[in-house]
């Protein structure tokens, strides 16, 4: 996450909009921050950790403005999106993992950070509930932590799981002895099994090692049933991906610029945009406690669920935390979809607007010239 520092405002406990760090009301905070996106021959929209309703007021207001959209965990989720349009990838649910998996191969040591409640989501301390798949299961983990079954740090996995699969697949493998026999005894394990799924985050694995276990999980489905459940990254990206996908066709990395929807992982990568002075405008969502806005020379304008403005902000909106100060939907890992996510309690209801309130005052204003 960003450690950008937070500008002092004062007593900005009940403030709801900031003008170059100076408490402002929200119509005015409005006013200036459409002046800038005017101003803005190429404006970026990025962030965007928030609701599905506050996505789907994003696109409608980069379509206005021509500019792009970029979610802050793209890169990592990309990894696991390639992989997908470009060899195919058998995927599970998490409620098929949970009634079939006989095998669950945990690989890398980012799953549990960005899923901490994945073992009991799961239920992996119990049998698997299909008749056909009945019988104890088993656990395997594949990582750099004390307590894999085969232990390999990030450097070197990428080579072990290509190990692995060429052991699965019966070819001539090199390695040392001691991790041959580990890498060949892990092969016939994983044959052996009726049901298996193999879980990993990109948040903490390579393109490589994306390529490889997607590799494996079809080479494993030769001779018996295997799939994959990538844990969906932080910051709300999986339902960015998908809500974004839902209204145009196209995942996040997509420009406006042209009068239509164009998706280009190069191209409308926001760090590559701001690095290369392809963008002159920035308007950061994080309703999610998620990242605080990139550095970069550009007004920016800020989208936070801070009490305070974000240093670099010309203009900044506090706005509601899905979920908490009021109800969104958001993806959720335990069902692999979006899902209503209530306030918290009738006490955490805010008065701060949320991300779609903000956005669409924006694209009105914009519109209205």
């Amino acid at each position: 996450m960003s450690a950008m520092a937070i500008r002092d405002t004062g007593d900005a406990a009940g403030a709801l909009a900031w003008i170059d760090g100076r408490e402002a009301s929200l119509d005015d905070a409005v006013d200036a921050a459409v002046e800038l996106l005017r101003e803005g021959r190429s404006p970026a929209i990025g962030g965007l950790a928030t609701d599905l309703k506050g996505l789907e007021a994003a696109v409608a207001l980069a379509e206005a403005v021509g500019g792009t959209l970029d979610h802050a965990a793209s890169e990592a989720a990309f990894r696991d999106l390639d992989l997908l349009r470009e060899t195919g990838l058998v995927t599970v649910t998490p409620l098929q993992v949970r009634a079939q998996a006989q095998t669950v191969v945990l690989v890398g040591d980012g799953v549990e950070a960005i899923w901490p409640n994945f073992a009991a989501d799961l239920a992996l301390d119990e049998a698997p509930t299909i008749a056909t798949h009945r019988g104890e299961r088993q656990i395997i983990r594949i990582g750099a932590s004390s307590g894999s079954d085969l232990k390999v740090n990030e450097e070197e996995l990428p080579v072990i799981l290509g190990a692995l699969r060429a052991a699965v697949a019966g070819r001539t493998v090199r390695l040392p002895a001691a991790r041959l026999k580990a890498v060949q005894a892990l092969a016939e394990t994983l044959k052996a099994s009726s049901y298996g799924a193999i879980l990993w985050s990109s948040e903490t694995l390579d393109a490589l090692s994306v390529e490889m276990l997607g590799g494996l999980v079809n080479d494993l489905n030769a001779t018996t049933r295997y799939a994959a459940l990538p844990v969906a990254g932080p910051g709300n990206v999986q339902g960015a991906i998908q809500t974004v996908a839902g209204i145009t066709g196209l995942p996040p990395r997509l420009g406006f610029g042209r009068g239509r929807a164009e998706h280009d992982p190069w191209r409308f990568d926001l760090l590559r945009l701001i690095d290369e002075d392809e963008t002159d405008c920035l308007l950061w969502i994080d309703a999610l406690d998620y990242e605080l806005p990139p550095d970069t020379p550009v007004p920016v304008i800020a989208l936070t669920s801070g009490d305070e403005a974000p240093e670099q902000a010309a203009v900044a909106f506090a706005v509601g935390q899905p979920g908490v100060d009021h109800d969104a939907i958001l993806f959720a890992g335990a069902v692999g979809g979006q899902i209503d996510h209530p306030a918290s309690s009738a006490a955490s209801r805010s008065a701060r607007p949320d991300v779609a309130t903000i956005l669409g005052r924006l694209r009105a204003a914009y519109e209205a010239g």
